[in-house]
């Protein structure tokens, strides 16, 4: 009977309160660094609309130009490779293939005109 009293003072006395508390504040600070995999599939997907539009863009510049210097080009595909690699192969890459085929000048000619 005496382990009994002890343990209900120890209930009460704040101890139990303590630990709940922080078995609740961990429970949070886990909570808080999950991210929501709803949330996280909408951000690669608005991060791929971004890079695919920077693509276009891009491009659109260059095929009006009809030609693309070594740099520029270097430049794009930095930013098509890993659109490709996620796995966002639309609209980019149709572009792409259109600014690969463009004749490559050197950074000089393009000053020149």
């Amino acid at each position: 009977m005496g382990w009994k009293i002890g343990l209900i003072n120890a209930l009460l006395s704040g101890g139990f309160f303590v630990f709940l508390e922080f078995l609740i504040k961990r429970h949070d600070r886990k909570k808080a660094n999950e991210l929501d995999p709803k949330v996280l599939k909408n951000l690669m997907l608005a991060s791929g609309a971004i890079i695919q539009d920077r693509i276009v863009q891009l491009s659109r510049m260059h095929i009006k130009r009809g030609k693309i210097s070594v740099e520029d080009k270097e430049e794009l595909w930095q930013i098509v490779d890993p659109y490709f690699k996620a796995g966002f192969n639309h609209l980019g890459k149709e572009y792409w293939h259109a600014v690969d085929k463009l004749p490559v000048i050197d950074k000089c000619e393009e000053v020149d005109e």
